[in-house]
């Protein structure tokens, strides 16, 4: 009995480890998920990869490596692991739409909408892949094929605002600045909680000169969300317009703080705002 007890202690000794072992690297590839759900890319990426060293065979851990380096704009390295996901996992159709991103992001077009093809060959209703395609469409100037995607999405699930967003900039680009605003309108009213869509219809607002409704837009987004630098760029050209220099200046330089890569699109303006407030003086 004393021998068989020894090894039932060995056997256990040996066994919690590994339990201990799984249980730790679930709670770390858990960490990884709300770490990127929070934008936290750094903390993200540094724990999918203590992940994936002892589970070097996780397609969906490089799947969200895939999705941390679009959001680093690291599109090589989105590829590479969105690719590695797929060939540790060739049913997951989301390891494709990811793939198709990047390939759009890249200008392949090609290989994007095999990507899409691939999707919709298992999951003929995926309307986020329909928004996908009337990107790419879009990018190559076929509208008419764009607007044919967005029509299929909206047909399909109408209560997807995303789709109604996408076709507002589309009729927005076409000229149709009516059509415009009751798809975003739609959109709103179906999602009146969503940031982007108080930012995109700011921005149709700014387009026709109603500047005043445009900061209404962009002080709704701030306050759906207060880190969100677009929408503080956008209110800080509003102001501009509007010859409040010094609202523009502050608006402007924090975004550019929350999102270095908004120097480039608002500099100008930027620029233009202290031109104009030390003139004022």
């Amino acid at each position: 009995m004393k021998h068989n007890a020894f090894i039932l202690i060995l056997f256990f000794a040996s066994f919690l480890p590994k339990i201990f072992s799984q249980t730790d690297s679930g709670d770390i590839f858990q960490k990884g998920v709300d770490a990127f759900l929070k934008k936290d890319l750094k903390n993200a990426e540094i724990l999918m990869d203590r992940y994936i060293k002892s589970n070097p065979d996780s397609a969906k851990a490089y799947y969200y490596k895939g999705e941390i380096y679009i959001l680093e704009k690291k599109y090589d390295d989105a590829l590479t692991n969105f690719s590695k996901a797929i060939s540790l996992d060739g049913n997951e159709t989301k390891y494709y739409s990811g793939r198709s991103m990047v390939y759009l992001m890249k200008k392949d077009y090609d290989n994007a909408f095999k990507d899409y093809n691939k999707v919709l060959s298992v999951n003929p209703n995926d309307v986020s892949v329909y928004n996908l395609e009337a990107v790419t469409y879009s990018q190559m100037n076929m509208f008419d094929d764009a607007l044919k995607c967005l029509n299929k999405a909206i047909e399909i699930d109408p209560k997807y605002t995303d789709s109604y967003r996408q076709r507002a900039i589309l009729y927005f680009y076409a000229g149709d600045t009516g059509q415009a605003f009751i798809d975003i309108n739609k959109a709103i009213e179906i999602n009146p909680k969503d940031p982007v869509l108080y930012n995109n219809r700011g921005g149709l607002y700014r387009s026709c000169e109603k500047f005043s409704e445009a900061i209404d837009d962009f002080n709704k987004a701030i306050e759906l969300d207060n880190s969100y630098a677009e929408a503080y760029c956008r209110r800080g050209v509003a102001y501009l317009y509007l010859g409040e220099y010094k609202k523009a200046i502050s608006d402007m330089e924090f975004g550019i703080s929350l999102d270095p890569s908004l120097q480039e699109p608002v500099g100008d303006y930027l620029k233009q705002a202290k031109e104009k407030d030390k003139e004022k003086k």
